[in-house]
């Protein structure tokens, strides 16, 4: 998973998580939630992800494990 943020290219490694759903802020500026599952979406757990930009990357903000992530998003 990578976003791009100031024209940089940024990652954050999530082992076993796939991202299948991205989404900004509207209100804080950098701030990226990330939708990820075991099996890209379509079974197993899945896991809200919260990251803000930093120097080296992305920073893990807050983690929120949910079953179903696939209803919450749409």
């Amino acid at each position: 998973m990578s976003a791009v943020c100031g024209g940089a290219a940024r990652m954050l490694r999530t082992p076993g998580r796939h991202g299948y759903a991205a989404e900004f802020s509207p209100y804080l500026p950098g701030r990226l939630a990330c939708a990820t599952a075991q099996h890209y979406g379509i079974a197993g757990c899945g896991t809200l992800l919260i990251l803000d930009p930093d120097e080296a990357g992305l920073r893990l903000f807050r983690s929120v494990a949910l079953t179903g992530m696939m209803v919450c998003l749409m």
